[in-house]
């Protein structure tokens, strides 16, 4: 142990030197490319899941850590049931999750533990039973000169129990804080967005059944785990059934759920809560998430984004699930909302998978977020989640409203800029009205004003409107807001 724990030291050292090198011999070139150009996102690929696995893990544990893991996690890369519930015992061990064939070892797989195990003494954990990682892949794993453990149950649900479990034999405050996350056992997108938060603040993960309800085992040991006070539920309640919210705040527990419409939506609903952005939500994340360093995997497929989960972790950085270009719209709201106002504090971020993962259409707009032009001192964002329902008293009735980043032009004049608002107003039962909310950088609100307002429309029909605001250089979003 003592010779491990030296080992560890000297390479943390060279690491540190290594670090301060670079950082001499490229900090001026770094800030002059920042300053003008801004930035451009990594691609992590390669021509299989378990080749890209290989380059993400490779990038979370670089050469100068080669040799010095005491534990490992293997899962299977071809279904992802058994491995949900992985991300917060990687975050305990500080270790990858490492994606492998079920019939038999990846190449890439046995790779990546022969670099990264320590010599002198490394356990390797399989996930699942030997219908996700079979018994002669567990022998090859065993000929690589480790020790091998199994983590499975009879069900995805009970192997995140023994998950839980093999984490509280490491000790009392093994598992951190006092929040648990729920999420669904029969779907992956939900899990896979907050997993990078699971891994850095080592928060255990309970799934619920295809109805979306905890099962037995489940609630016995959230009843009789007296450290649990807070429970994330992660997912609408066709994930997570309002059942299970109601047991969970009869033990006592409060319970917060972060959810959207879909789950690229719920993905960004995440974010915005791991970046502190939610105000009134019911309590704060435990630790603090960053975009720096973000990255960005598809939502039609786990493997990539299982793959990242340590990288993402160790460094606190958040995920974003993003998909074809059917979702374009919601895919471009939330780049405007959570990538493009963090762009100057950001240096780098990743995207996970190939071309047919992650398109080329979907890495230019996210290049275009990040370029940096400081000769342009304005910017006008929409945080609103469009199309928003207007709800008024009987004697306004209510509406739609949908506009985006598209119907948005912006041309100066002199010192000041004109942003002209174009959209769509379906009238559903009355005549109604909307505010138009502007802040400044600082939250200050700087335009307060009628969006839209017809005496004479007519309940069902659609109507065209634009709202033209005169603002000086600054940068500024634009909130949609009901006007009772």
């Amino acid at each position: 142990m003592k010779k491990t724990c030296l080992k560890q030291a000297v390479c943390s050292l060279l690491a540190l030197i290594l670090v301060l090198v670079l950082m001499t011999g490229n900090a001026l070139k770094t800030r002059a490319a920042e300053s003008s150009d801004g930035w451009t996102w990594t691609r992590l690929a390669g021509a299989t899941r378990f080749a890209t696995m290989a380059k993400i893990t490779s990038e979370a544990y670089p050469s100068y850590e080669a040799g010095t893991l005491n534990t490992l996690i293997v899962a299977t890369g071809e279904s992802f049931p058994d491995a949900l519930s992985g991300a917060a015992l990687a975050g305990l061990y500080n270790c990858p999750i490492i994606l492998t064939q079920t019939k038999s070892l990846s190449p890439q797989a046995r790779s990546e533990i022969l670099r990264l195990a320590d010599p002198d003494g490394c356990n390797v954990i399989i996930l699942g039973g030997t219908g996700a990682v079979s018994q002669a892949t567990e022998n090859a794993i065993k000929g690589l000169g480790v020790s091998v453990e199994r983590i499975a149950g009879k069900t995805r649900l009970e192997t995140a129990l023994k998950v839980f479990a093999k984490g509280k034999k490491l000790g009392s405050d093994s598992w951190g804080y006092d929040t648990v996350i729920i999420t669904t056992g029969y779907n992956y997108a939900d899990a896979l967005s907050i997993s990078p938060y699971a891994y850095a603040s080592q928060t255990p993960i309970f799934l619920t059944n295809s109805e979306g309800v905890l099962d037995a085992k489940t609630k016995q040991t959230l009843s009789e785990s007296a450290d649990f006070e807070r429970a994330i539920i992660v997912g609408g309640t066709l994930a997570v059934a309002k059942e299970t919210e109601t047991y969970l705040n009869s033990i006592g527990m409060d319970v917060m759920r972060l959810n959207g419409s879909s789950r690229y939506h719920t993905s960004a609903q995440i974010i915005r809560w791991e970046l502190g952005l939610l105000d009134d939500a019911l309590f704060q994340p435990s630790v603090e998430m960053t975009s720096e360093g973000m990255g960005i995997a598809t939502g039609e497929n786990f493997a990539d984004a299982l793959a990242s989960v340590s990288l993402l972790g160790k460094t606190n950085s958040v995920l974003m699930l993003v998909s074809s270009a059917k979702n374009r719209s919601v895919i471009q709201a939330n780049f405007d909302e959570l990538i493009k106002p963090y762009a100057k504090e950001m240096g780098k971020g990743y995207i996970f998978g190939g071309l047919n993962a992650v398109s080329q259409e979907i890495e230019d707009l996210l290049n275009e977020c990040v370029q940096i032009h400081e000769d342009t001192p304005f910017s006008f964002i929409i945080t609103n989640e469009f199309p928003c329902t207007m709800t008024h008293s009987k004697s306004y009735g209510y509406g739609v409203v949908t506009v985006n980043s598209a119907n948005v032009e912006i041309t100066k004049q002199s010192t000041r800029y004109k942003v002209k608002i174009k959209g769509t107003y379906k009238c559903e039962y009355g005549d109604s009205c909307c505010r138009c909310i502007v802040r400044d950088e600082e939250g200050i609100i700087v335009v307060n004003e009628t969006l839209f307002y017809d005496a004479t429309t007519v309940a069902g029909e659609t109507y065209a409107y634009t709202k033209t605001l005169s603002l000086d250089e600054g940068h500024y979003t634009l909130t949609i807001s009901d006007d009772k």
